[in-house]
């Protein structure tokens, strides 16, 4: 098989644009790019990388906030391609997250979890070996929006920092460094996978969230390279409450459990202020739910309430 350069790549896609056809470009389309689209790194080519590449991607993988903030862009509502700008409290949550095996994140609504965990899913699946990457939320589309997150930064990628794709589907990427990234809602997702990194978000809000934890913790504990991440808003008290109050408790005290507990609160976000929270608080019809929600009040609910 033919080896390319990435000089190799730009020239094939430059005449592609400029409507060069024929049986030698459509050879090179099929062997470069996965099911022929342009943004996809086929997994069976075999690239040949620069000196000054092999160094780049040396570099993101030993310095992830260098990789998200130089190579990680988004659309946003400046236009497509746009670098991200993490605030304060996600590149603490990142740092710790590689820095502790289990964390554990009270959240207000809309604060950016959803890119916190899209990023370190799109960097563990581009720069380890072997790996299962598994998203679990309350809805598959919720999880689903985090893989959709994560397929957009990767088709924004340099090249030269793709892993080469084998399986891209709705809930399910696959590379050929062996990661694979997989999303759902449930319990059976968790079933015939060895998980290496797990992320659950609004655990507070699943159904089976607790069944799940107790299933798949023993395992990822005793495998010491797991992680596990877990984030939700409040939803009464339950066992996020129970987990997340634990992992709260100061150094010593032996309900202390091993999961690093983190809050996100409203305030934390920029543009919201006094002004923002009462304009909510009429808007959700009250300021129980408001501090809930946004506020990580965690309050016990009625029979009638949890049904």
């Amino acid at each position: 098989m033919k080896t390319y350069s990435t000089r190799d790549i730009e020239e094939v896609i430059e005449n592609f644009n400029n409507g060069v056809s024929g049986s030698f470009i459509s050879k090179r389309i099929t062997d470069i790019f996965y099911r022929r689209d342009l943004s996809l790194k086929n997994g069976d080519m075999v690239m040949q990388y620069t000196n000054d590449e092999m160094q780049e991607w040396a570099k993101c993988k030993h310095d992830p906030m260098y990789f998200f903030e130089k190579y990680c862009k988004i659309t946003t509502h400046n236009g497509t391609g746009q670098s991200i700008k993490l605030r304060g409290y996600q590149i603490e949550l990142i740092n710790d997250y590689f820095n502790n095996r289990f964390n554990v994140t009270a959240c207000s609504r809309q604060v950016g979890i959803t890119m916190v965990i899209s990023l370190l899913m799109l960097y563990e699946l581009s720069f380890e070996y072997d790996k299962a990457v598994v998203v679990l939320s309350n809805k598959l589309d919720t999880s689903s929006e985090k893989l959709d997150r994560v397929k957009e930064m990767y088709q924004n990628l340099p090249f030269f920092l793709k892993p080469g794709v084998v399986e891209w589907t709705k809930t399910k990427i696959v590379f050929n460094n062996g990661c694979r990234g997989v999303v759902g809602s449930g319990k059976s997702l968790t079933r015939g996978y060895n998980i290496h990194s797990l992320f659950i978000d609004d655990y507070a809000f699943m159904n089976e969230g607790q069944d799940i934890f107790r299933s798949i913790y023993p395992s990822m504990a005793a495998h010491r390279n797991a992680r596990i991440f877990i984030s939700s808003a409040p939803n009464g008290i339950n066992h996020f409450y129970e987990l997340y109050s634990n992992a709260d408790r100061k150094d010593g005290d032996p309900a202390k459990n091993l999961f690093v507990a983190h809050s996100v609160y409203w305030w934390e976000v920029p543009g919201r202020d006094a002004e923002w929270r009462e304009r909510e608080i009429v808007n959700l019809g009250s300021e129980a739910l408001f501090n809930q929600s946004y506020d990580l009040q965690f309050f016990a609910r009625n029979k009638r309430e949890s049904n």
